[in-house]
């Protein structure tokens, strides 16, 4: 059974990392599970994976309401910037959901698939990883010379959640896509860096919610229950994503400060080639 407490503190671990950083969460857990596999998932199902996802996600967030409290907590005197940050955060997530709920509703409809079904292959988050990592050295490079805004508009809340919908397709990086659309609308990487924190709070937040609810119906359904080894791993993956997320915010931070995007968009072209590669 040891092994399966490493294999979860492996995936809370690359997913406190990946969530956070722009080269595609989805894309490293799609590609962690063709290498790596709970025993739990295949005896409890596609269900129990979902919400193994659900769980190593809310913990990530989780560290974020942690590090960020003071930026995110809206009651009290003298919190007007904070209910005008929560109703960027609205608008940003607006246009990822209807996009998102209506790309898998015609999905659904004229094929007959669901949306991840149709997409979540290595070809397609390889092609996303190659494709969004030039994207990224490309936009740093020509906007090397810009001068960068810190102040977040509506209007561009807006554009940046049209960006955010972007990561419906895995491999593309839900981080990823509002950084890169944030820094073509000329905001500065610290600014973007922590905007994209933010973002996920209501696009993971009310995701989350639905895919647990469907796991509660499940379990009251099936009438199997949840097994306290299942439980137990859940927690574990959740307690190792919360801890490396904590560390990875401070990372990105500091990082952007003094540095480009450059080095994350080289990472996601030499992964989604090494994808490619090796694809059996």
């Amino acid at each position: 059974m040891l092994i399966e407490y490493i294999k979860a503190i492996i995936y809370g671990i690359v997913e406190g990392i990946t969530e956070w950083l722009p080269v595609s969460s989805t894309g490293h857990l799609i590609l962690l599970e063709d290498l790596i596999t709970l025993d739990c998932a295949k005896e409890l199902g596609e269900q129990y994976s979902s919400m193994f996802d659900v769980v190593i996600q809310l913990a990530a967030v989780l560290a974020v309401l942690v590090t960020h409290w003071n930026s995110l907590y809206p009651l009290g005197r003298g919190k007007g910037d904070v209910w005008s940050l929560w109703g960027k955060l609205v608008l940003a997530t607006l246009p990822a959901a209807i996009i998102g709920l209506a790309a898998d509703y015609l999905c659904e409809s004229l094929l007959g698939v669901s949306l991840d079904t149709l997409l979540f292959t290595p070809q397609t988050v390889a092609s996303a990883l190659i494709i969004y990592g030039i994207l990224f050295i490309l936009v740093e490079r020509l906007t090397k010379n810009q001068a960068a805004s810190k102040e977040l508009t509506c209007h561009s809340a807006i554009a940046i959640g049209f960006f955010q919908a972007l990561a419906i397709i895995p491999g593309t990086s839900r981080s990823g896509t509002t950084i890169l659309g944030a820094r073509i609308l000329g905001i500065d990487r610290k600014t973007a860096a922590r905007f994209s924190f933010f973002a996920a709070i209501p696009v993971i937040g009310a995701a989350s919610l639905l895919k647990a609810i469907d796991f509660g119906e499940y379990i009251a359904h099936s009438g199997t229950g949840l097994p306290m080894d299942a439980l137990l791993l859940l927690l574990t993956a959740g307690a190792a994503a919360f801890a490396v997320s904590m560390l990875t915010l401070r990372f990105l931070t500091d990082f952007v400060k003094k540095h480009t995007f450059i080095p994350f968009g080289i990472y996601r072209i030499f992964l989604g080639i090494g994808v490619l590669l090796f694809i059996k």
